[in-house]
């Protein structure tokens, strides 16, 4: 097992993060930049299974491909044989299960509503980039102490097939985490964003209920409740719940997908419409979100005021923001975004900074985008299950 101070793959090992039943993280040093990163690295036991070194190739190779502020950002990959690793940005923070498991009820409550955009968001931007997450939980979404929250773990992430390639789908043993999974993740059908959305209401449900939506003497008693029984309202657990979210809950957790929102932009602007608390109080970037509490000036204020040329999306920017990289809706590059001229408030978008990538080390490689990798798969016995 890997220990503080220790150098691997040219980089210092500094504080261990976390440790797993199959790897470690830990806050690492790049010495001769003094640069701070984060690294993924199987333990002993596991650096020789196959599978699990294919799980953190894939979990590799898809983040490497994505680049969103609320999506942890994946920089390279060492395969070594004895210490395979891959170095992240440097996110200090902890997962949302940890808070539950504190019974921090204050800070997910004074943060909620911009965690719960701010993890939808990061998951729009996954499924716009063609990508379905496949484990949305509170384990894999991370939070500052400022509420900035980063989605995480994408190692049985991936594309589904399309095309000619639809019809060689050949079921297999369901992966993901049981009290979570959408039922047409159960059966192991071809997914789309959708499954996210009903794992995303799963996740919400227990972080403002402190309880999951299904409980089951087995796991199998447990999966089979995602089929037969509609989730009880989280205000019935919850009496500071407004009946507004309940129910919005409810619906992402429908049990047929054509009953959920087509994808994550329709739950933010669900979510936008509703207040997540009863005692829930307006600020200024919430002013006119509400139905009935709006003004004029307010209204105008959230006048869109950027575009995307390619599907047409409009959303409010704020001068602090300027463009993003990518639509958050089709994926389209920056060069096919646009600020709209005659919108009530300009807003200039500042210069692009490049994210800081650690300097490539011996031993250490840029992650070459691979179908194959995304395609790979993963032990179907690895299914993780929660404590019923």
């Amino acid at each position: 097992m890997a220990e503080v101070n220790e150098l691997i793959g040219g980089y210092k090992l500094r504080t261990l993060l976390q440790t797993g039943q199959t790897s470690q993280v830990f806050e690492v040093v790049e010495p001769h930049s003094n640069r701070h990163f984060a690294m993924k690295l199987l333990l002993p036991e596991a650096s020789s299974d196959a599978e699990q070194r294919r799980a953190l190739f894939n979990e590799a190779e898809v983040g490497v491909k994505l680049a969103h502020q609320n999506v942890i950002r994946i920089f390279k990959v060492n395969r070594s044989p004895e210490t395979p690793h891959f170095i992240m940005e440097f996110f200090p923070s902890g997962s949302l299960r940890l808070r539950l498991q504190a019974k921090d009820t204050k800070f997910i409550r004074e943060h909620a509503r911009k965690i719960f955009k701010e993890a939808a968001t990061g998951l729009a931007y996954m499924n716009a980039m063609g990508y379905v997450h496949r484990d949305v939980k509170p384990d894999n979404i991370l939070v500052n102490s400022l509420g900035d929250t980063k989605i995480i773990d994408f190692a049985i992430s991936k594309k589904p097939p399309t095309g000619f390639a639809r019809w060689f789908h050949r079921k297999q043993r369901p992966q993901g985490t049981p009290s979570f999974m959408s039922p047409e993740q159960i059966r192991d059908e071809i997914l789309d964003g959708r499954a996210d959305i009903y794992s995303y209401a799963c996740t919400l449900y227990e972080l403002t209920t402190g309880r999951k939506p299904f409980t089951g003497s087995t796991q199998g008693d447990l999966l089979s409740r995602h089929f037969t029984e509609k989730p009880a309202p989280p205000s019935m657990y919850n009496k500071d719940l407004t009946d507004e979210f309940a129910a919005l809950i409810v619906k992402l957790m429908a049990k047929k997908k054509t009953d959920r929102p087509a994808n994550f932009h329709e739950v933010l602007m669900e979510l936008r419409k509703i207040k997540i608390y009863k005692d829930e109080k307006l600020d200024a970037d919430m002013e006119g979100e509400f139905p009935g509490r709006s003004s004029p000036e307010s209204a105008a204020k959230d006048t869109p005021n950027a575009e995307c040329l390619k599907c047409k999306f409009k959303w409010k920017v704020r001068p602090t923001e300027g463009l993003p990289a990518k639509c958050s809706k089709c994926g389209a590059p920056r060069n096919q975004l646009r600020l709209i001229a005659d919108a009530k408030q300009s807003t200039k978008e500042p210069p692009a900074r490049p994210d800081p990538e650690p300097n490539p080390e011996e031993g250490g490689q840029k992650i070459q985008p691979s179908p194959a990798a995304n395609s790979a798969p993963i032990n179907p016995d690895d299914i993780d299950i929660d404590s019923l």
